[in-house]
């Protein structure tokens, strides 16, 4: 698919902000609906091989799935309250997860077994990364600050400290950087080696709740209760596009193919497919009957995953709306 996709750069549009505003193609239906939690799903993380996922929810858990069959695997218990967020390492052998409980967990997804607690914050840790190497994660908080954390030591490294309110979402990117969304309605680029905000991201006209960075860790796209996502170039600090299609919060992001494709999850109960080369929404995806908290893409964005407050999970064919979109460039 990657070979078939045209694409001519990323959003290159002279560096300065536009606003895009499309229409989407067609409905797709979903190839499988995952059911077992009880309560919203608040995040979820796919394995790289695409084979199972992990979802976490708030009913206090986290599911281990296999994608194939739509069975769960494992449940994980032992946070006190929701679960707000899930990373996975690359080795697909642990999970790191963050809860209202103020603490994260650190799982063997092997056997299901919590193996370290790690507190620190002071209120809801909404979101969780982990660094390439697997040594380190990153949270954020309600608390207004991120936290480095030794994973194997089981300490804190580092507190981050600079947003004045909630800090809804971090993304880790390569080059010891990082990423932060907050109530605040800005987002911060963090160094985790100085430990210092290197750029303010400002745009946004109310709180901004995810963000994703590329692969290269050269932009970021950001999605906000104010209904957009903004593509922003992160060594200059400019919002290079804003992407206009929802109508309410933009909850989740990811990117995917080669940092051409990101799908984006609303509380408008929609799941959209962006191309980031034009900035046009290839397709709006229709089905849970709830706000969308967390979205996930394999590697070749032929596969969607999306977690709702209507307690399920939501397996997309993305394939079809691709192949539309190249024959149509063509």
């Amino acid at each position: 698919m990657a070979d078939d996709f045209k694409y001519d750069g990323f959003l290159n549009h002279d560096s300065k902000d536009r606003s895009v505003t499309s229409p989407s193609f067609t409905n797709p239906q979903p190839l499988s609906l995952l059911t077992g939690h009880t309560s919203y799903v608040r995040g979820v993380a796919l394995t790289s091989d695409a084979r199972r996922a992990v979802s976490c929810s708030a009913d206090n858990t986290l599911r281990v799935w296999d994608l194939q069959t739509g069975g769960c695997l494992t449940t994980l218990q032992g946070h006190m309250s929701d679960v707000f967020s899930v990373a996975l390492a690359s080795d697909d052998r642990r999970a790191v997860s963050g809860s209202r409980d103020k603490t994260l967990r650190v799982w063997n997804l092997r056997t299901g077994q919590c193996l370290t607690t790690l507190t620190g914050h002071t209120n809801v840790v909404r979101s969780v990364g982990l660094t390439s190497d697997n040594h380190r994660a990153v949270s954020s908080s309600d608390d207004t600050t991120l936290r480095v954390w030794d994973l194997k030591a089981g300490q804190c490294l580092a507190v981050l400290k600079g947003h004045t309110k909630a800090v809804r979402c971090v993304a880790l990117a390569c080059e010891g950087k990082a990423v932060s969304a907050s109530d605040d309605k800005t987002l911060r680029v963090w160094d985790l080696q100085t430990r210092q905000c290197l750029t303010l991201l400002q745009g946004h006209t109310a709180p901004v709740w995810s963000v994703a960075v590329t692969s290269d860790a050269r932009r970021a796209i950001s999605g906000a209760a104010d209904k957009t996502l903004r593509v922003w170039d992160l060594q200059t600090g400019e919002c290079i596009t804003t992407l206009k299609g929802h109508t309410s919060w933009v909850k989740s992001i990811a990117i995917a193919l080669e940092d051409r494709i990101a799908v984006s999850g609303s509380r408008d109960k929609t799941v959209r497919l962006w191309d980031l080369q034009t900035g046009q929404c290839l397709a709006t995806l229709r089905g849970h009957t709830d706000s969308i908290w967390s979205v996930a893409l394999t590697t070749d964005a032929r596969i969607a995953l999306s977690g709702a407050a209507d307690s399920t999970l939501r397996i997309w064919d993305l394939s079809p709306f691709l192949a539309e979109n190249r024959h149509g460039s063509q």
